[in-house]
């Protein structure tokens, strides 16, 4: 464990790897700029830190994957222009990454659902799983929802799914007050396809485990 007073210092006694922030937006220049902010508070060294905004049309997993192709980084963050990091937000997640030999860790939003629906909706994951998976971080056939419970079942399959308490993350979502703006209503609107799709890549995904389980013995 590392102390607080410990986590500026951190940087120079271990190697910390490079880590790719990706931020789909779409309108609320104020919600963006406060995560843009809170990046650039972060404890983890700023040299170490590349943000990829992508702003206009297309879906938040079509943003992600164009995010991917660009970023750099060996660790990729999921973020959104209704979030804000905790200063040490960064640099816990990697942390829990190595320590629990977790390659997908999620984010502390504060009230879990009961079904942990929310589970891993901002992240840090790190590249090497991604071809894992299937080559996205989000399945591109989603539209929005759903694209991060499909995620954590992938990483839970593989066992590499960690949600981290210190890594904390303020999430303004409509669902915890903030106005249900066109932004939100565009990616909701197709809420009931997303889940049927969702329904069928949690399916395959359960085939594919099991084709490889019966080539591995």
């Amino acid at each position: 464990d590392v102390c607080s007073s410990d986590l500026h210092d951190l940087r120079f006694y271990r190697y910390l790897p490079k880590i790719s922030v990706i931020i789909p937006t779409l309108g609320r220049p104020e919600g963006l700029q406060k995560c843009l902010d809170s990046i650039a508070k972060q404890s983890y060294p700023q040299e170490c830190v590349e943000t990829v905004v992508l702003d206009g049309e297309g879906t938040v997993p079509e943003k992600v994957k164009t995010g991917l192709e660009r970023a750099q980084g060996d660790y990729i963050v999921y973020a959104a222009n209704d979030t804000e990091l905790d200063v040490n937000c960064l640099l816990f997640a990697l942390l829990d990454s190595e320590k629990e030999n977790k390659a997908l860790v999620s984010f502390n939003e504060g009230y879990l659902l009961p079904d942990e629906g929310n589970i891993c909706a901002h992240f840090i994951i790190k590249r090497d799983l991604i071809a894992e998976i299937g080559g996205e971080v989000f399945c591109t056939r989603i539209t929005h929802c759903g694209c991060d419970n499909l995620l954590w079942a992938k990483a839970s399959k593989l066992d590499e799914a960690f949600h981290q308490d210190m890594a904390r993350i303020e999430h303004h979502h409509f669902s915890k007050g903030a106005e249900y703006d066109w932004v939100y209503e565009r990616g909701w609107s197709k809420r009931e396809e997303d889940l049927k799709i969702l329904s069928e890549e949690l399916a395959r995904s359960e085939e594919h485990t099991s084709e490889l389980q019966s080539h591995s013995f």
